[in-house]
């Protein structure tokens, strides 16, 4: 149970796919994420890509994304443009 709850401390928050009908964030598959620099970005539906940094991947500890995998986030407009807010994969 312990190494349990540390695992998943150090991982990002995932979530079921049942859960996600009530959630009005987008949902897109990572394109690429460095872990070494804390970034990536993440494809839209429509093909757009969109920025992703780490804090705003849902979790503690290590925050990292994989190539392929499938988010649910908010998208925000910043001075940079688009970015990924409120990120959590998708199981």
């Amino acid at each position: 149970m312990i190494a349990t709850l540390a695992l998943n401390a150090l991982t990002p928050q995932l979530v079921n796919l049942a859960e996600v009908e009530d959630d009005d964030r987008e949902i897109g598959e990572v394109k690429w994420f460095n872990v070494n620099k804390g970034y990536g970005f993440i494809t839209r539906d429509d093909g757009e890509d969109v920025f992703v940094h780490f804090r705003a991947i849902r979790g503690r500890g290590h925050r990292t994304l994989a190539e392929g995998q499938k988010v649910r986030y908010h998208v925000i407009q910043n001075e940079r443009g688009l970015q990924a807010d409120d990120v959590t994969v998708i199981t």
